[in-house]
């Protein structure tokens, strides 16, 4: 059992936890959106692993798959232009 009152380990804590159980249920996107913590986890590069045998052991070498992007403006969907024309004095989302 944790016991804090530090708020900025419990929050650690509980997306820790989200993050494990939730794992394989689609959760982890909007999660990281909600807190706004994206820049950190999505907008870092996807990582590989090359595995090598030789004889008896093995080597293993890291390069990156991907370099991924995100942006602030990320955290909300453009509204559609057909959208915004129908309803009179909305404006599109930010930096859209």
């Amino acid at each position: 059992m944790i016991t804090t009152t530090d708020k900025e380990f419990f929050r650690n804590v509980v997306r820790h936890e989200r993050r494990i159980e939730l794992a394989f249920e689609d959760h982890r996107l909007w999660d990281v959106r909600r807190w706004k913590i994206a820049n950190s986890t999505l907008g870092v590069p996807i990582r590989g692993v090359e595995i090598t045998k030789s004889e008896a052991t093995f080597s293993y070498k890291v390069f990156n798959v991907e370099n991924r992007v995100f942006e602030n403006k990320m955290y909300f969907y453009p509204i559609p232009q057909k959208e915004l024309g129908i309803a009179k004095g909305w404006v599109q989302n930010p930096l859209w």
